[in-house]
């Protein structure tokens, strides 16, 4: 009697496993990670298309509202960071990589002089982002090739790849 008692309670405990809904299994096939290289990010152009602090809220600093069709677009290349739309006085970086974290070669000089303020809010922003040791992802969402940059205190840019023709 235990043990059938033991057998019927262990099969209502399978049954009553969570299974992924139909549309939490369509949400993990639209979304899927890459493992990470260099190659891969030279292979793109990362044009910026959402960009978060901590708390979840929009960085406007790396939206110009006058250019709204001109976003940052990164480019990886040979060590180096080519950074278009910038608009200032910075257009490439130093780089290396270190697992998937990327480090900025310092110091990154920049005059500022003749820059618009909103301009240099966001070239101001985009660098201290940079400078900061970020972490790098590659993932694929609905077969759009996705680079998220993430701070150590969590602010998050996502850049979608457009593949460089060669």
């Amino acid at each position: 009697m235990t043990r059938i008692f033991l057998l019927a309670f262990l099969i209502g405990l399978l049954s009553a496993c969570h299974k992924p809904s139909s549309a939490d299994q369509l949400k993990m096939q639209e979304l899927q990670a890459m493992s990470f290289s260099e190659e891969t990010l030279a292979q793109f152009s990362w044009q910026l298309v959402e960009a978060t602090d901590a708390n979840g809220q929009r960085i406007n600093a790396l939206f110009l509202t006058s250019k709204p069709d001109q976003s940052i677009t990164l480019k990886f290349a040979n060590k180096t960071l080519y950074i278009d739309h910038l608009f200032c006085n910075i257009n490439s970086i130093g780089i290396h990589f270190k697992d998937n974290h990327l480090y900025v070669g310092q110091p990154i000089i920049a005059t500022m002089m003749g820059c618009p303020d909103d301009i240099t809010l966001r070239e101001t922003t985009m660098i201290d982002i940079l400078v900061n040791d970020p972490t790098l992802y590659l993932q694929s969402r609905k077969r759009q090739v996705q680079l998220i940059i993430e701070t150590p205190k969590k602010d998050k840019l996502i850049f979608n790849g457009v593949q460089i023709e060669k």
